[in-house]
């Protein structure tokens, strides 16, 4: 963002990492857990003590949690990056204000909000079916 300091660029890239090691990590870690993917058939023959039913459960928040983590993905590239989804005039509006410096003189369209909502949504999503 304009007003973003190289302390607050950090803290953005400190979380987009630590999330992207936990999603990624327990992702990876649940699919050879139960066998998931390119995973399938790692596993030793009966280390794997769950119900047949657990496992396919896991595997379904596994998809979910692929799936969700993909759109999130997507989302912030697509309000990273210009575009024709996302043009300049629609995002949020900063101005210099007398002795204030930046301020936000106005939000960003509807079609950026939701844009922005639906990335925080997926995010919480995949979240929901990590746990």
């Amino acid at each position: 963002s304009e007003l973003a300091k190289p302390t607050d660029e950090f803290c953005v890239c400190l979380h987009l990492t630590g999330a992207a090691m936990l999603f990624v990590g327990y992702f990876l870690a649940e699919g050879h857990a139960i066998g998931w993917g390119p995973f399938k058939n790692k596993l030793a023959p009966g280390l794997n003590r769950d119900s047949a039913r657990s496992v396919k459960l896991r595997k379904v928040c596994l998809h979910f949690i692929a799936i969700f983590y993909i759109i999130f993905c997507l989302l912030q590239v697509i309000l990273a990056v210009p575009n024709p989804l996302v043009p300049p005039e629609d995002s949020d509006k900063y101005e210099d204000v007398d002795g204030k410096g930046k301020v936000l003189v106005n939000t960003a369209k509807w079609n950026v909000q939701v844009l922005k909502i639906a990335s925080y949504g997926s995010e919480v999503i995949c979240g929901l079916f990590l746990i």
